[in-house]
């Protein structure tokens, strides 16, 4: 039964999905959520088909039919009727790139509307379709059940190809695993004492406190004798060819300034086959945490990485969120994440061969102009090569350190397959490294009151709530809240609070700039000053 607004089966939010919801109020105003996928044909797509083809596909996907909104503070999950009219771009000449971006990159209202959309691109070298959508409801590899569900049904409205067997039934989505206790335990062993600081590399610059996540992506062919290196040292080291490039990953980081005591996010699809065919957020992101021993060779490396990604599968059951009682963040860090670095290795979304009314199709991937870690390496194997696809924040890197990065991971893989049982030091010298400090970022200051201004009653306020959500009695003005043990999940309640307290609006980027009852103070006295006129 659905209410007034068209939608039922209201539903608390899991942890993940308060920790994407928080992101997207962080920086409302991009995309940095969204997953965007683009199909080229060789020649023209009928649209009517197509647009019966969306409609059955989200009907199919109980994933792409939920949508999110706020319930006074708390966000809500709902199941809805979801109506994705396929957009007609027109497409300047030129422009289908800047048409294609701005598509990709245009956020998603959590407020209760769809979560996906989709537009078609008319070009006089081919259509292109582009769908797009949140995380929330989506990740990297839903893009292939996606695709094909669409050429499927494409195919049975254009053509009147039969739908296979039981196809139109629903999908469920995903759902999320509860974890055990093995896997709390696994996971509490694995991280603890991990320090975020020891992955600041010694190139880029410092990130700002207030981050707008501005992004950019570099996107490579590997050579074919790098990739035939690789699938031989995969062999040679009797571990997967995954394991190969995450090892080699770990390498370029230490080679660049991170400690010896690596961690870096990996996305795992932790459902499997079991939900193989079903759209929405099957991928779990963890904090692998990799403790080199400059002795080991680079099959060792690779070895122990292997033996690590299947531990991982085996505990992978872990809300990401509870990897943060672990850790403790560091002052210079708007982020409570881990992690700084993501590394992923994912197929390539379509089989080669598909089609479009007897016409072959290109899959491609789309970039939503966002980056939230420092950068991330997506390597794409296919039948014919493997391609590398970086992802990252120009807030911190120039698009030179990644194309320098880029030939430099190129130039340890085929240095690791010439030697895979050299020390890690011979196979490219490696830098002595020593944990650098934590900078602490001050708060900006156009919000910093004049001396005497300090409203001492609203600051003994806020140095309470800032005990009270943190469960501790021993807090100052000049607390931290991430490095005191607050998670991000905690900071939108702080918000709401500091604002009823405060009586004004309170923005969530404020804390990240800010993340002290001082500095929270002195942007409310500001606030009320440019309030007050």
């Amino acid at each position: 039964m659905l209410d007034a607004t068209g939608a039922a089966s209201v539903q608390d939010v899991t942890e993940k999905e308060r920790s994407l919801w928080l992101l997207q109020q962080l920086v409302p105003v991009s995309g940095v959520s969204n997953i965007p996928v683009g199909v080229r044909v060789e020649g023209h797509v009928r649209w009517w088909p197509m647009q019966q083809a969306m409609n059955l596909v989200v009907a199919r996907h109980r994933a792409l039919r939920t949508v999110y909104r706020t319930d006074g503070d708390v966000p809500r999950r709902y199941l809805s009727d979801v109506d994705v009219e396929i957009e007609t771009v027109a497409v300047p000449a030129n422009g289908l790139d800047d048409a294609l971006a701005e598509f990709a990159a245009r956020p998603f209202a959590l407020d209760g509307s769809p979560l996906v959309r989709a537009g078609l691109f008319p070009s006089a070298e081919g259509d292109v379709f582009c769908a797009v959508a949140h995380h929330l409801v989506f990740d990297a590899g839903s893009s292939r059940v996606l695709i094909n569900d669409l050429l499927t049904a494409y195919a049975h409205f254009s053509n009147d190809v039969p739908l296979p067997p039981g196809w139109s039934d629903e999908v469920p989505g995903p759902g999320e695993l509860a974890p055990t206790a093995e896997a709390r335990s696994f996971w509490s062993e694995l991280l603890d004492g991990a320090r975020p600081a020891g992955m600041k590399l010694h190139i880029g610059r410092p990130e700002p406190a207030s981050p707008t996540l501005d992004g950019d992506v570099l996107q490579l062919d590997l050579p074919d004798t790098t990739v035939s290196a690789i699938r031989s040292l995969s062999k040679r080291a009797k571990t997967t060819e995954n394991a190969v490039y995450l090892a080699a990953f770990y390498l370029l980081l230490l080679r660049n300034g991170a400690a010896d005591d690596l961690v870096v996010g990996v996305p795992i699809d932790v459902h499997g086959v079991r939900r193989a065919a079903s759209i929405g957020n099957h991928a779990n992101t963890f904090a692998l945490r990799q403790r080199v021993n400059r002795e080991w060779s680079f099959a060792e490396l690779a070895r122990r990485t292997r033996d690590l990604l299947v531990e991982v599968m085996r505990n992978g059951a872990m809300p990401a969120d509870d990897f943060l009682e672990h850790l403790r963040g560091d002052p210079a860090e708007w982020r409570t994440t881990p992690f700084r670095h993501m590394f992923n290795y994912l197929p390539a979304a379509t089989p080669e061969d598909a089609s479009l009314d007897e016409r072959p199709v290109r899959t491609f991937r789309l970039h939503n102009g966002a980056s939230r870690f420092d950068f991330e390496f997506l390597v794409m194997p296919g039948t014919n090569g493997a391609s590398l696809r970086i992802t990252f924040s120009r807030e911190v890197h120039d698009r030179a350190d990644l194309e320098k990065l880029a030939a430099e991971y190129g130039a340890l893989l085929v240095a690791a397959a010439d030697g895979p049982d050299r020390r890690l030091d011979d196979v490219l010298p490696l830098p002595d490294r020593a944990p650098a400090p934590a900078e602490v970022t001050a708060p900006p200051t156009e919000v910093s009151p004049q001396e005497g201004e300090m409203d001492e009653l609203l600051l003994s306020q806020l140095v309470a709530l800032w005990e009270r959500l943190l469960k501790r009695s021993d807090l100052t003005p000049d607390s931290h809240f991430f490095t005191e043990g607050g998670r991000s999940l905690l900071a939108a309640r702080l918000i709401n609070e500091a604002g009823r307290i405060a009586g004004v609006k309170v923005k969530l980027s404020r804390l990240f700039a800010a993340p002290t009852p001082r500095g929270l103070a002195s942007h409310i006295i500001a606030a009320r000053a440019k309030a007050t006129g």
